[in-house]
């Protein structure tokens, strides 16, 4: 059995993405490949995992950009990222800015220009101010809450 963890809750697209590549692996290599989910600390419960776990190749990791960043974000981590090595990219996902439909700008250009002429050097992207949506808590199943909540638009 081939362990693949995740270090996100259940549900989201990094979960679903492994959770069809498992069942590729399980097809094409007759092998169990079983999804694990450990959230949290910004990815560092599971990168700890994998990085603690016997080097067989059983316990894979399956992450994102935080694995890189963590010890910049973090400081002194309980692994030593040497202790891990990448051996494939195996999604590219591409983000978005989305805007409401309300807004005074349409592209990217429209939003730098905008920024420039409001007079405000404090701009910054967040739902709340770009959509100008009343806003309410929302809370992750997985995400345990550390400090302040990010405002999601009804």
């Amino acid at each position: 059995m081939v362990r693949l963890i995740s270090p996100y809750g259940p549900g989201g697209s990094n979960d679903i993405s492994l959770r069809l590549l498992a069942e590729e692996f399980g097809r094409s290599l007759h092998q169990q490949f079983i999804v694990e989910n450990k959230p949290g600390a910004g990815t560092r419960i599971a990168n700890d995992l994998v990085a603690h776990a016997p080097g067989d190749g059983y316990t894979i990791l399956y992450v994102a950009a935080p694995y890189a960043t963590a010890e910049a974000l973090f400081g002194k981590l309980t692994y030593d990222r040497k202790d891990l090595r990448p051996v494939a990219m195996a999604v590219i996902a591409p983000l978005f800015l989305i805007i409401s439909a309300e807004a005074p700008f349409k592209t990217l250009p429209d939003l730098i220009a905008y920024g420039k002429s409001s007079g405000r050097t404090d701009l910054r992207l967040t739902r709340r101010r770009l959509a100008a949506a009343s806003c309410r808590r929302a809370p992750v199943q997985g995400c345990r809450r550390q400090g302040s909540q990010h405002p999601v638009p009804r």
